[in-house]
């Protein structure tokens, strides 16, 4: 790339490139800190029902059938 662009247009895309990554950085930091534990679902399920909700146990969400990505709770008012 550095060959096809001038030297300020391969530093913006060098630039540009950083934030993303960074960007990325900070995404994922935020989902690790929301993650939840079996324990805290159970909790959040309990909660849901006193509340009012029908809702089955929560189970783990995969990407592609293998890649967990968190939970599924299913909800809904009688």
């Amino acid at each position: 790339m550095r060959t096809q662009l001038g030297a300020a247009a391969f530093e913006r895309e060098v630039d540009r490139f950083e934030q993303d990554v960074r960007a990325s950085v900070r995404r994922l930091h935020d989902l690790v800190g929301c993650a939840q534990s079996a324990g805290q679902m159970g909790l959040i399920v309990a909660t849901a029902r006193r509340i009012g909700f029908e809702c089955g146990p929560a189970r783990l969400q995969h990407h592609a059938g293998e890649n967990l990505v968190g939970w599924r709770l299913d909800l809904s008012r009688p």
